[in-house]
């Protein structure tokens, strides 16, 4: 600031010697240009003058959290499921193993988890199905198997898987059912299966 008013000086001194023979006037918005200029020019011609280096830098670079989802034998990823035909009023079943294959965050798999101590359920699943034809219903028995369950703070719940970097759940058996008013199809339909990981019991 000091600087710039500096500046500004000088050119009004140097704007009179040349022009002795004129009186100069110069009105506020002309001053504010003057000094717009010159804190410009000081941005500009500014050089460094010292500056502080920190040799070593340390981090730790983790993968983000993911899921993966297996055929029965824990190996092969699955890309596709093929469930046939499936007939009105009956169902097809594929098992699935899901498997902590990201980051060091825990992920929580889940089937409406109970709080086995208060008898709470919260309504959450990790399964879910996308563009279902009509009359289709996919579902699976993870609520039910034993060895779905996770301790948090204290508390069990069932209904839980919790994975640690690497781990899996057990073998969970998927169902698709139709029903008796399902309409048949000449053609084979698609749709999606997503499984979805959270980051809490509670979702």
């Amino acid at each position: 600031m000091v600087f710039s008013f500096t500046r500004c000086s000088w050119v009004s001194v140097d704007i009179l010697e040349k022009n002795s023979t004129k009186a100069i006037t110069l009105t506020r918005r002309t001053l504010l240009a003057i000094v717009i200029v010159a804190a410009r020019a000081t941005l500009v011609t500014a050089s460094l003058l010292a500056n502080y280096v920190i040799p070593v830098n340390r981090v730790r670079v983790t993968a983000s959290p993911g899921l993966t989802a297996y055929e029965v034998d824990g190996v092969t990823a699955i890309s596709a499921i093929d469930w046939g035909d499936v007939q009105q009023s009956t169902s097809q079943t594929h098992q699935v193993v899901l498997k902590n294959t990201g980051g060091s965050q825990t992920l929580y798999v889940l089937e409406n988890p109970r709080d086995q101590s208060l008898g709470v359920v919260t309504t959450i699943s990790s399964l879910s199905a996308q563009s279902l034809p009509t009359g289709l219903t996919l579902s699976w028995n993870m609520h039910d198997l034993s060895s779905a369950f996770c301790v948090v703070s204290g508390v069990t719940y069932q209904g839980c898987f919790a994975l640690g970097q690497g781990s899996s759940t057990a073998v969970i058996t998927m169902t698709l059912s139709a029903s008796n008013t399902a309409p048949p199809t000449t053609d084979i339909v698609t749709f999606q299966v997503t499984f979805n990981a959270y980051s809490s019991v509670s979702g």
